[in-house]
């Protein structure tokens, strides 16, 4: 079940014009994405990247071409920490409400 979050739609200065209504998710569906970011193996996705980094920031795409020494570096590092705010997130049985502002 997804964790009603539409009272924050009244808000106007809650959310921003530029993104989604905001989203949440109970605690079991935190768990489920935990699980699910665990299970993914980042370093074979990144393995899969060309090696100029411009042609790699181009299939990366929002910016990623104007990352620069190794685009790799960057996602696994976003990457490992939504890995591990989920997974702290579900082993303290948190939700998880996010938006765009």
């Amino acid at each position: 079940m997804v964790l009603d979050v539409g009272f924050l739609n009244a808000h106007p200065h809650a959310i921003g014009f530029f993104g989604p209504t905001p989203t949440g998710l109970e605690s079991k569906e935190v768990e489920r994405v935990s699980d699910l970011l665990g299970d993914i193996d980042f370093r074979a996705a990144l393995a899969a990247l060309p090696s100029d980094d411009h042609v790699a920031g181009m299939l990366i795409g929002h910016g990623g071409e104007g990352l620069t020494r190794v685009p790799e570096t960057y996602l696994r590092v976003h990457f490992d920490a939504l890995r591990e705010f989920c997974e702290g997130a579900s082993k303290r049985g948190l939700v998880i409400v996010s938006w765009w502002d």
